[in-house]
């Protein structure tokens, strides 16, 4: 695998704690593939670099793996559901250690009519000519949730 150079970590680097967690759930394919180019760590490390810095790809600095690998990494995990499946796992552990059952028994849905306005934006109602287009806002609220950042 290339760019295994040690580099400074960065704030936003993943501890060892937090990648023994998260290991699991990001490998798609053996660590010593023939086709895996860069450290998964390293490509999840620069993933979370651009999350929380909120940057473009291309801005990424230059001691991660390419930024075009990166992203089509990070294509890969979503599209194979990997941080739904850990954020589900996640939950259910945190709802269990808090003494509940691993799933909500229950939900609460709240729903809003608001008006639309110019300044809101374009509306599917506005397309058929609705004199005063109306949109409801919708929320689910799980009755007992534990939001964690993950």
């Amino acid at each position: 695998m290339s760019n295994s150079r040690a580099r400074k970590p960065y704030p936003s680097d993943v501890s060892n704690e937090e990648w023994s967690l998260v290991v699991g759930y990001l490998t798609l394919m053996k660590e010593d593939a023939p086709q895996r180019e860069y450290a998964l760590r390293e490509l999840f490390n620069a993933l979370r670099y651009v999350i929380r810095y909120g940057i473009a790809w291309r801005a990424m600095p230059n001691d991660f793996p390419p930024w075009h690998a990166v992203h089509q990494q990070a294509h890969r995990w979503l599209a194979a559901g990997c941080f739904e499946t850990l954020a589900q796992d996640l939950r259910a552990v945190l709802r269990l250690a808090a003494g509940r059952k691993a799933e909500p028994t229950a939900a609460i849905m709240d729903s809003r009519t608001l008006r639309s306005t110019p300044e809101s934006g374009w509306t599917c109602l506005e397309k058929v000519k609705a004199p005063d287009a109306l949109r409801e806002e919708f929320s689910g609220h799980d009755t007992e949730a534990v939001y964690e950042g993950i």
